[in-house]
């Protein structure tokens, strides 16, 4: 009887887990799929942001997707075309019960008018009706703009022209992650400007401009990570505020970086205080570190600033939070050398400033800091971080490695704290730095076309604010790297519990600098 008992109960789970196998994949029925909305896959949850939106932006999208249906096991393939901006009825294909792989992807260019999509995802048809949501996924995201100040926008992607379309007042394109985009903005007013973006995917890079009258339009979409910017017209009818683009992180070797170099083609930087002495080449496309040259027979007391000439490499040694240093100087590197060589010498120019006579210490509260410098006709021209009235003082070093006393030129009332500068082959200078406004600080750049260094005041010259070092991290260096382009390199920062990474980003100044 027992044993009775146990067969009996071993073929009734027998039939039980038969019966549901079964169930599971009955042999040769149909069940019909329904797809009743796309949703894109990263979509972010909606914050505030949405209460003061003025417009809404819903994603264009191509009007024809054709689906791919594969089977698991038998990988038989099934076809559906449906045009993923109309969801009015829902798409339906009957297929043979199973597990199925769905693929499908919309034409990829960049930039684009629509926003390419690419579907990988799967389906289990294990009765008569299975509906169905597809999740779409995109490596694209998306510029957008507005402003009755705009007259048209073109994009220019590897010296490929685009012209931008518009829908509803706004300029649109969808630009693929990591793809750096021009995109160059026509104004009513004649004026022209470039705008750079790196674009990440699921993120749109809204810009507003606008003039003094006019208050700003939020624009938002609900699948993508808004970047917000304004962009105010100033006196000059350009944007007095300019968003670089992320070019990449610096390597861990160089999150101190505090100034720039680019030579040949080659990027170079330096980290300041309490690192070594060394020279990093970083690759200026992506950011990682080549080589370390150690310049040999000096010390980094703090290395602020990077110059060049046509034969050697300046660098210098002359941070001074506290303005009682007494062993200010500037390092002079051959250029041959520093391309070449994983060692290299320096000679070196020690100096002092003109007219500092006082060398008691007094942290972040001197107007001998100093941490900019450009060379300009057997010239080293030194801008001081001037802590107590947020202005700058320009003084004069010859490029000979002897003991210099540094002549002061003159003052300029830069409303910030100056941390990096450059000058072109054409004589344009920029000065990088930074208001002294707590949490509200903005990074600023100084621009002045074919400036007279020995003369220098900021008349004519354009002031442009550049965004929180929250999102830039502390700018420090700055170098042209084209014509009109300058790579901004920041360094590693904690703000709160957050902490941002030293970042490169990207600057055109068209329209800034020449037409």
């Amino acid at each position: 009887m027992k044993h009775s008992r146990t067969l009996y109960l071993h073929l009734l789970c027998f039939a039980i887990l038969f019966s549901c196998a079964e169930k599971e994949q009955p042999s040769g029925e149909l069940g019909k799929v329904s797809i009743t909305a796309l949703t894109l896959a990263a979509a972010p949850p909606m914050t505030n942001a949405k209460i003061n939106t003025d417009y809404t932006w819903e994603h264009e999208l191509e009007e024809s997707l054709s689906l791919q249906f594969t089977h698991s096991i038998t990988s038989e393939s099934y076809f559906l075309q449906i045009n993923p901006n109309d969801f009015g009825s829902p798409y339906e294909i009957s297929l043979p019960y199973g597990s199925y792989q769905i693929s499908g992807e919309t034409p990829v260019s960049s930039p684009s008018p629509t926003l390419p999509l690419k579907i990988d995802s799967q389906v289990q048809v294990n009765s008569r009706s299975t509906p169905l949501v597809l999740e779409g996924e995109t490596d694209f995201g998306l510029a957008t703009f507005s402003g009755s100040r705009i007259q048209d926008i073109e994009v220019l992607v590897e010296s490929e022209r685009t012209e931008v379309p518009e829908k509803d007042g706004i300029f649109y394109s969808y630009l693929q992650q990591g793809e750096l985009a021009k995109i160059e903005i026509k104004l009513v007013n004649g004026k022209i400007f470039h705008q750079l973006v790196n674009p990440e995917a699921f993120t749109q890079y809204h810009y507003d401009i606008i003039s003094s009258e006019e208050s700003s339009t939020a624009v938002i979409s609900e699948s993508f990570e808004l970047k917000n910017y304004t962009y105010p017209l100033s006196a000059t009818g350009l944007p007095s505020f300019l968003a670089p683009a992320k070019r990449f992180a610096l390597p861990e070797s160089s999150t101190e970086s505090s100034g720039l170099a680019f030579i040949q083609g080659r990027l170079f930087t330096i980290n300041d205080s309490g690192n070594s002495n060394e020279i990093l080449e970083i690759n200026p496309d992506n950011g990682e570190l080549i080589r370390k040259v150690k310049v040999q027979n000096v010390e980094n007391v703090d290395w602020e600033d990077l110059a060049q000439s046509p034969t050697h490499l300046f660098i210098g040694d002359f941070g001074n939070n506290s303005g009682n240093r007494k062993d200010l100087a500037v390092h002079k590197i051959a250029i041959s050398d520093l391309l070449n060589a994983e060692t290299v010498l320096a000679e070196t120019i020690p100096f002092n400033f003109s007219d500092q006579t006082d060398f008691t210490s007094a942290p972040n509260q001197t107007a001998f800091d100093c941490e900019s410098m450009v060379y300009r006709e057997n010239k080293l021209y030194l801008f001081t971080k001037n802590w107590l009235t947020g202005g700058s003082s320009i003084y004069m070093l010859k490029d000979q490695p002897e003991v210099q006393e540094a002549a002061l030129l003159g003052t300029l009332e830069v409303q910030g704290l100056l941390t990096g500068a450059d000058v072109d082959a054409m004589g344009n200078l920029v000065l990088l730095g930074y208001e002294q406004s707590g949490l509200q600080s903005s990074s600023l750049l100084w621009i002045i076309a074919k400036a007279d260094l020995a003369n220098l005041t900021l008349s004519g010259g354009k002031k442009l604010l550049l965004g929180s070092p929250a999102i830039l991290s502390q700018t420090e260096g700055v170098v042209f790297v084209s014509e009109k382009e300058l790579y901004i390199s920041g360094e590693k920062i904690s703000i709160g519990p957050a902490t941002v990474p030293g970042l490169v980003h990207i600057l055109d100044l068209r329209g800034y600098i020449g037409e």
